[in-house]
């Protein structure tokens, strides 16, 4: 191998090589989290940013070879990371207007998931793969520039892509520990800048004074950027509403939001759409939704307990315990405890919808609900399991044979697990899965109501006895108040029993069932109200 025209001191190369590595893998973590509040965080969405950053590092590692044997000078090299730490800076606010470009405003759930996706994998194409198209020559680049004969090409080519990827592995970390919490998605983008401009500083040191002095500047200018509280600034997201309050959390991004159409203020998480987690009305504590229903089983395990123990796994921003709290707190002897996988999410409840500083109310976050009941052998009257991940996904381990074995465990003999579960009609095959495998643990059956006007079904049990329908329930003997919610569930044909049958599909937490079943559901939904879609 002839001696390339500049050459980089091995010591020099290595730093770049490891700085530029450690840069690649924060703009592809934060990529995801800039994305969330437009297209959330499925996986999809994973799949898309984790496709084109791996597209394009392999053709810029490609073209780089050939930049290298035609231009071995590490000055073009410095020039090409400056270019991708300005690409970079540029990806920190361009994601937010052409997202905004791409997708139909108020868009609703049912109908958003081509629009996700392409709009996904439009806006990491335009946004992400051109700086690490420009970092994919970087390794080749540096092994041309250091390598003075074909004995050193191994080893030399070795340490050095060793170094780019031991650098991907702080950039890993430093990514989900450091820069993300403390700096916030558009400012961990802005500081993986800074970093690329000071992997390329070693490049210039000692050969061009204007250069070195060019890094310094893009150093401090990108290192201001990053570290200024307008970077740690949330974006506001494509929920509807108008916005009170934007967050990120380690999790996800949040939002509170003013919907004057259902008369109230409103939990979104990531994309949103008009989904919401949580609920405050302006006046009283019924919803009008899904929530108010489970004031109804609630009711049930009053009457078997006497007392009312509830476990709230999904407790969001507390609309559960608010109804509870308000609804029986005066007249029965009341415990709560939600389990919270966010505490940012808690926080900004406490904040913004109400959530009330009560001795009866025991909120754990930074917990997973099936890390909860798996570390707790309390039992409780109710347990009610509203647990959502991306807007419309159960999560697979929450609604696996292994998860209802073991809350039923956590369940008084005679007391009630109750799940809201979002499907299209009774027919729905996750519906009929979820049903059937919490069937197979509670022996006696499950009931399942669909609830009027929603997509959502409730779906309880009661451990080793038979549960009551609601049409069984006699209404004078519910509170004046809750009658209105209990009316519609004894309509006809609104409220029924369902058997296990071993003829019907059951979740498990290794079979992947759950996760196919939910995509397919998007994607069919989607296509029966959008034809061939957008």
């Amino acid at each position: 191998m002839s001696r390339p025209t500049g050459s980089i001191r091995l010591p020099f190369a290595w730093c770049t090589a490891f700085l530029s590595g450690a840069g690649v893998l924060v703009v592809e973590l934060t990529a995801t989290r800039l994305l969330a509040p437009f297209y959330g965080q499925a996986f999809f969405v994973w799949t898309n940013v984790i496709g084109l950053v791996l597209l394009g590092l392999a053709l810029g590692s490609m073209a780089g070879g050939r930049w290298a044997d035609r231009w071995p000078k590490p000055t073009i090299l410095a020039a090409l990371i400056a270019a991708a730490a300005a690409l970079v800076v540029a990806s920190a606010y361009t994601p937010a207007p052409l997202s905004r470009a791409l997708l139909p405003e108020r868009l609703p759930l049912e109908s958003s998931y081509p629009f996700l996706l392409r709009g996904s994998f439009v806006t990491t194409l335009v946004c992400f793969v051109p700086p690490v198209f420009l970092l994919g020559a970087v390794p080749p680049f540096l092994v041309r520039c250091c390598t003075q004969d074909l004995q050193q090409l191994g080893a030399r080519s070795g340490l050095l892509y060793g170094a780019s990827t031991l650098g991907s592995i702080l950039g890993t970390f430093l990514t989900t520990y450091v820069l993300l919490p403390g700096f916030g998605s558009r400012g961990s983008l802005l500081l993986a800048a800074m970093l690329l401009m000071l992997s390329a500083a070693p490049l210039v040191m000692g050969s061009s004074r204007t250069g070195a002095l060019m890094m310094m500047g893009g150093i401090l200018v990108t290192g201001a950027l990053g570290m200024h509280p307008s970077s740690r600034r949330p974006l506001s997201g494509m929920s509807h509403g108008d916005l009170v309050a934007a967050q990120e959390s380690h999790y996800q991004h949040i939002e509170i939001r003013e919907r004057p159409d259902l008369n109230s203020r409103v939990l979104t998480l990531d994309e949103g759409n008009d989904s919401y987690h949580s609920i405050l009305p302006e006046s009283g504590y019924l919803t009008g939704g899904y929530y108010d229903s489970f004031l109804i089983i609630a009711h049930l395990a009053k009457q078997a307990a006497g007392t009312l123990d509830v476990l709230i796994l999904g407790f969001a921003g507390g609309t559960h315990a608010r109804q509870l709290l308000h609804g029986f707190g005066e007249t029965t002897e009341l415990r709560v405890v939600g389990v919270e996988l966010d505490p940012e999410v808690v926080q900004l409840s406490r904040e913004h919808l109400e959530l009330p500083d009560d001795p009866r109310l025991e909120v754990i976050s930074d917990m997973d609900a099936r890390v909860y009941l798996l570390g707790s052998d309390r039992q409780f009257d109710l347990v009610i399991v509203d647990c959502y991940a991306q807007q419309s996904y159960l999560p697979f381990h929450l609604i696996s044979e292994e998860f209802f074995k073991l809350a039923r465990r956590n369940v008084r003999p005679g007391g009630y697990l109750a799940l809201n579960l979002s499907g299209y009609g009774s027919l729905d095959p996750i519906v009929q899965a979820v049903t059937n495998t919490m069937a197979q643990e509670f022996r006696h059956g499950t009931v399942l109501c669909r609830i009027p006007d929603t997509i959502n079904f409730l779906v309880y049990a009661r451990r080793d006895e038979i549960p009551v329908l609601p049409q069984e329930l006699d209404p004078d003997a519910v509170r004046e108040d809750l009658r209105p919610v209990l009316e519609p569930l004894q309509a006809p044909i609104r409220c029924w029993r369902e058997e296990f049958s071993p003829e019907r599909m059951v979740l498990t937490d290794h079979g992947g069932d759950a996760e196919r079943l939910q995509a397919q559901r998007l994607k069919n939904r989607a296509r029966a109200l959008l034809g061939n879609g957008p």
